[in-house]
C-alpha cells in the first residue's frame, strides 16, 4: 500500500511540475493583457513574415490570384492578345489558379511562338529550357545585395526575377540589405492592391502608365510573383 503511495505522489509531482512550465512558457511570451505574443522563426538574410502580415499576404494572392484567372480571354490570352502579361499570368497561377485556366494559357502562347519576342518569359511559362538572363552573374556570396525598393514601386520583370534569385544565392550566404526588406516588400506590395467590385472577392494592381509591363493584367500577374518569393 505504501509504495503505491509513493508512485501516486510521484505521478502528482510531475504532473505539477509541468502545468508549472507550461504556465511559465505562457507568462515568458505574454504580454499585460495576457495575449500569446507571436514568436517568429528568423529567416536569413531578413526576418520571416510575422504571422499578421503573412496572412494578409496569403489574402492578397487568394484575391490576385481570382482576379486574374477571370481575366483570361476566351483564346486563352490575357490582356490585348499580349504575349508577355500571358506569360506572367500562366507563370503566376500556375500554382495557385485553376489548371484549366492555365493549360488554355500556355497552349495559347505555344500556337503564338515567336523567336522574336520575350524569349525567356514566354519559354518559361511554356516549359521549355532557355539561357536566363545575365542578371545572376551579378548575385555572388561574397558580398552583400542591396534592394532598391524604389524600383518596386510598380513591378517589373527585372525585379521579379531579381527576388528569384536572391532566393536561389541565399544558401551561399548572399547577404541582402536594407535588413528587413521582405517585410517592407510584402507590405507595400499588399497595401497597393486594389479591390475589384465588379469581381466579389478579387483583387487586382493597377495599371501603370507610360511602363512596358503597364497593363493591369501583368501587374497583377508580377505583383503575385513577387508575394510569392516572399
Amino acid at each position: 500500500m505504501r509504495r503505491l503511495n509513493v508512485k501516486k505522489s510521484v505521478v502528482e509531482v510531475a504532473i505539477l511540475m509541468g502545468f508549472v512550465i507550461l504556465l511559465g512558457v505562457n507568462l515568458l511570451f505574454a504580454d499585460g493583457s495576457g495575449a500569446v505574443k507571436e514568436v517568429p522563426a528568423p529567416r536569413f538574410p531578413a526576418e520571416r513574415l510575422h504571422l499578421s502580415l503573412q496572412n494578409e499576404v496569403d489574402a492578397a494572392l487568394a484575391r490576385g490570384s481570382h482576379w486574374l484567372a477571370l481575366q483570361q480571354q476566351p483564346g486563352g490570352y490575357w490582356g490585348a492578345s499580349n504575349r508577355i502579361a500571358t506569360a506572367y499570368a500562366v507563370l503566376a497561377l500556375q500554382h495557385y489558379g485553376p489548371v484549366e485556366v492555365v493549360s488554355a494559357g500556355r497552349e495559347w502562347l505555344k500556337k503564338s511562338s515567336s523567336g522574336t519576342t520575350n524569349d525567356f518569359w514566354t519559354a518559361m511559362a511554356i516549359g521549355e529550357d532557355l539561357q536566363p538572363p545575365p542578371l545572376s552573374s551579378q548575385l555572388t556570396s561574397d558580398k552583400p545585395y542591396e534592394i532598391d525598393m524604389g524600383r518596386f514601386d510598380y513591378f517589373t520583370a527585372a525585379g521579379t526575377f531579381l527576388l528569384a534569385e536572391i532566393n536561389r544565392a541565399i544558401p551561399g550566404g548572399l547577404i541582402v540589405l536594407p535588413l528587413g526588406w521582405r517585410v517592407e516588400l510584402a507590405t507595400k506590395a499588399v497595401s497597393s492592391q486594389k479591390f475589384a467590385p465588379e469581381v466579389p472577392g478579387g483583387g487586382y494592381w493597377p495599371r501603370v502608365d507610360d511602363a512596358g509591363d503597364g497593363c493591369a493584367e501583368a501587374q497583377t500577374a508580377l505583383a503575385l510573383l513577387v508575394l510569392q518569393q516572399l
